[in-house]
């Protein structure tokens, strides 16, 4: 088989100064817009880290709990194919 050519092009000099712009200047319209916030309204760095981890633990839990379901429904199948003989 075969490997297949990666093509990946540099962006132009012009675009990465027109990114590097927009990115300045959301950057800018966020922290005029945090200025104005109440402190307890506003984000911190590592509070969005700590959501990422709580949602990534809450999806363990879930599957772990999807998995155990699906063993009692297989136990719970078993018990009543014997109990109905």
């Amino acid at each position: 088989m075969a490997c297949a050519e990666i093509q990946f092009t540099l962006p132009s000099d012009e675009e990465v100064f027109r990114m590097r712009e927009t990115e300045k200047q959301r950057k800018e319209e966020e922290k005029s817009k945090n200025s104005r916030l109440k402190i307890y309204d506003k984000t911190t760095a590592s509070s969005k880290i700590g959501n990422i981890r709580r949602f990534r633990s809450d999806d363990a839990v879930r599957q772990h709990s999807e998995q155990q379901l699906m063993h009692l429904n297989i136990v719970l199948g078993m018990v009543l194919f014997f109990v109905g003989r």
